[in-house]
């Protein structure tokens, strides 16, 4: 639903609760392969990291720093298709949220974690890469697997503690008038940041992040490149 649009004439809109839901523009057969392609693609998340944590969990030769990495990954990964593409696929869908306020706030917290979670584990994958390449032979002594817990520890508990705590006080959407009225008239949910918090969050966990792998990455394949030649 567009922030800055606020309709007057609510008659047409359904009521659910003490709140009024938009009218939905889809006819019945496009809602049914809008429902039927993204249930597709959650079951496909879900099983498909599923099959990537008990693989690692259950081969001991898959027991290293690296896999452990990929399986915290793909943990989030679950994480995101069995607790957040469910409902996400519905207010898609549907443009109406049905779940509560309460739960809203815990979906989006929780969806902010897990965005945060997967920069981070980007990032220390890169680094992980970064040592194999360039210092492999400090590795063994470097990755660690108690190192890779305390990576684990803090790439989890950070995000965790920063969103619910963001997004609870709403601070995000402080002084947004046009989410409030949404908010109070609507079955509205939705991860939205003001513009302080927008250009913090996209310098902090975009911009920064995404420079870093980059330099990362450059330095592999020039490493790569002087060892092939």
């Amino acid at each position: 639903m567009d922030l800055t649009y606020i309709p007057e004439d609510l008659s047409s809109y359904t009521k659910f609760g003490n709140k009024s839901c938009p009218p939905t523009n889809c006819v019945f057969h496009v809602r049914v392969l809008m429902y039927s392609i993204r249930t597709g693609a959650m079951v496909i998340t879900i099983l498909g990291n599923l099959v990537i944590m008990m693989s690692i969990l259950h081969f001991k030769q898959l027991h290293s720093p690296t896999n452990f990495l990929i399986l915290s990954m793909a943990t989030m990964e679950f994480l995101l298709g069995f607790v957040i593409m469910p409902y996400s696929m519905v207010l898609s869908v549907e443009s109406c949220w049905y779940f509560g306020d309460g739960f809203c706030k815990f979906h989006a917290s929780f969806d902010m974690i897990l965005r945060l979670t997967s920069i981070f584990h980007l990032c220390s994958i890169a680094v992980d890469r970064f040592y194999t390449v360039c210092y492999h032979l400090h590795y063994a002594t470097t990755m660690t697997a108690s190192m890779i817990k305390r990576l684990l520890a803090f790439g989890w508990s950070v995000p965790a503690l920063f969103s619910f705590d963001l997004v609870l006080s709403e601070a995000n959407v402080a002084g947004m008038q046009s989410y409030e009225i949404l908010v109070a008239w609507f079955n509205f949910c939705a991860l939205t940041f003001n513009k302080v918090w927008g250009m913090i969050l996209f310098t902090t966990c975009f911009f920064i992040p995404g420079s870093i792998m980059v330099g990362i990455y450059n330095k592999i394949f020039i490493v790569s490149k002087q060892h092939a030649q």
